[in-house]
C-alpha cells in the first residue's frame, strides 16, 4: 500500500492495517521536522482513502503555511 514510501515502516503498518480493518480515525497529525516524508505519507494516506490513482480530487486538499 506504501511500498514507493521509504522509512516510517512502523507507522506505514498502522494505517495499512487501519484501511484494511476499516478502524482509520477521524484525523491524524503528521509532525517532525522539514524533509522526513509527511506530506509524502499523508498525501498517499488520503489517496488510498479516497480510492484514488490521480492527484486531483475536489475531496482532497492540502493546506500550506503562508511563509510570510
Amino acid at each position: 500500500m506504501f511500498e514507493k514510501i521509504i522509512g516510517n515502516d512502523q507507522i506505514k503498518e498502522i494505517l495499512s492495517n487501519s484501511i484494511k480493518n476499516k478502524t482509520l480515525s477521524h484525523s491524524y497529525l503528521f509532525l517532525g521536522i522539514n524533509g522526513i516524508g509527511k506530506k509524502l505519507l499523508a498525501n498517499e494516506l488520503a489517496k488510498q482513502i479516497l480510492n484514488e490513482k490521480k492527484e486531483n480530487n475536489p475531496d482532497l486538499i492540502n493546506i500550506e503555511q503562508d511563509r510570510k
